[in-house]
C-alpha cells in the first residue's frame, strides 16, 4: 500500500519548524533547530516498533555562533534503542552547549518493518545507508558551509553499534564522509579498525558493567593506528548521563581545533 502524502503539511517542533525535503529551503537560524521530513522514504525503525504514523525525518540544529560565511564542524548523534523519530537533536545540542557544531539527528531504518525487537542486522545497515546518504545530501544543500574535514558521527548504544557497523559493512563510502567517531556504550563489535586509521575515535563505557572495553576496542584500535581515546564512566551502567557530557565536549573541541 502506498503511503499517503499530503500536499501541505506543516508541523511545529521544539525550537524548530518542520519542513519536507522537497519543499523550498527552510529558514535556518543560529541556535535553532529545524526538522526536515522525507515522506517518500520507508517507515523508520521507531515507527515500526511503536506503530506511529510519523514521517521519516532529520533534525538539523545550528549553533548559536553560526555564521554562514565560516566553516563549521558537524556532529551526527544517533540515539540508542529504537533511534527515536529524529525530531529533535537535544543530546547533541546539550553536549555541544549549542556552540561551534552543526548538530544532526537521523532515525534508523530496517529492511523488514515486521521485526518488533531493537536489534539491527547486516541487511538493515545496507538498506539504511542509502537513506542516510540521501538525508546527508539534503543537509549539505541546506548547510553548505559544513567543514568536510570536521564531520563526526556516533551515538549511544545502538548509535555506537550502527556507526561501527557502517564502518565494517559500508566501508570507504561511509568513512570518506566522516572524519571522527564516537561510541557510547556501543560499537564494541567493530572489526575493521584499519579503515579509520589516523582518525579520532572516542569510546565511553559504563564502569559498572563487567566488560573490559579497553581490551575489546582500545587495544585493536591503537594497534591499527586509530587516534583512540578511552573513557570509563565510573559507576555508570548502560547509560549516557549528563555528567559525562563534558568528556565528549572537550574531545569535540580538541577535534575542532586540530
Amino acid at each position: 500500500m502506498k503511503r499517503i502524502v499530503r500536499v501541505c503539511w506543516i508541523v511545529w517542533v521544539s525550537m524548530g519548524l518542520g519542513a519536507r525535503a522537497d519543499d523550498a529551503a527552510p529558514k535556518l537560524e543560529p541556535g535553532k533547530a529545524v526538522t526536515i521530513e522525507f515522506p517518500e522514504m520507508p517507515p523508520t525503525m521507531y515507527e515500526s516498533i511503536h506503530h506511529e504514523r510519523t514521517k521519516p525525518a532529520m533534525t538539523i540544529s545550528l549553533p548559536k555562533n553560526y555564521d554562514a560565511a565560516k566553516k563549521f564542524p558537524l556532529l551526527v548523534f544517533l540515539q540508542g534503542g529504537d533511534g527515536s523519530a529524529a525530531r529533535q537533536a537535544n543530546v547533541a545540542r546539550a553536549v555541544t552547549e549549542l556552540q561551534d557544531f552543526v548538530c544532526v539527528s537521523m532515525p534508523y531504518f530496517r529492511k523488514s518493518i515486521e521485526k518488533p525487537e531493537l536489534k539491527i542486522l547486516e541487511e538493515d545497515y545496507r538498506f539504511m545507508w542509502p537513506l542516510h546518504k540521501q538525508m546527508l545530501a539534503r543537509l549539505d544543500q541546506l548547510v553548505p558551509n559544513i567543514d568536510p574535514q570536521r564531520r563526526v558521527i556516533g551515538g549511544f548504544s545502538n548509535g555506537g553499534h550502527t556507526t561501527a557497523a557502517m564502518i565494517d559493512i559500508i566501508g570507504d563510502e561511509f568513512t570518506s564522509y566522516f572524519s571522527a567517531y564516537l561510541f557510547v556504550e556501543g560499537g564494541f563489535k567493530l572489526q575493521h579498525f584499519e579503515r579509520i586509521k589516523g582518525k579520532p575515535l572516542l569510546v565511553l563505557w559504563g564502569g559498572a558493567r563487567d566488560r573490559d572495553w579497553d581490551t575489546i576496542v582500545g587495544e585493536p584500535a591503537r594497534a591499527a593506528g586509530v587516534n583512540v581515546t578511552m573513557h570509563k564512566m565510573e559507576g555508570v551502567g548502560h547509560d549516557f548521563p549528563v555528567k559525562e557530557y563534558p568528556v565528549v565536549r572537550e574531545w569535540l573541541r580538541a577535534f575542532r581545533d586540530q
